[in-house]
């Protein structure tokens, strides 16, 4: 994601901002909006959330994921059986209780992966 103008966008999409309040002092750049794919809710109904296409449907024995283009990023959307879409279908993602990181440098993303080596 990144942040521009007090707005967050998608990367490779920067018409339209994710709906979203920063908190305060926050300077422009990329970062990380997260969220768990269970506290976004998709929907279907124009003008329901932020804008997307569907990519890949699974179904799974608690709930379908389906795998959800917004910007040049894909994440991870989890719902009922009963919320159905076809791939290659628009939706609308609202992201229910998101956080805000600021990137971090690419050192410390360099150590935390040597960390991870056994």
């Amino acid at each position: 994601m990144v942040k521009e103008n007090d707005f967050i966008y998608a990367k490779g999409e920067s018409k339209t901002p994710i709906p979203y309040s920063l908190p305060e002092g926050l300077q422009d750049g990329e970062g990380l909006l997260a969220s768990r794919p269970n506290e976004i809710e998709i929907s279907n109904k124009e003008g329901g959330g932020y804008p997307a296409v569907i990519e890949k449907r699974l179904y799974m024995t608690f709930c379908i994921e389906y795998q959800v283009r917004i910007g040049s990023q894909v994440i991870r959307v989890h719902t009922s059986h009963s919320n159905v879409f076809k791939e290659g279908s628009r939706c609308f993602l609202t992201f229910k209780n998101p956080r805000w990181y600021e990137k971090e440098s690419e050192a410390l993303e360099k150590e935390r992966t040597e960390r991870q080596v056994i």
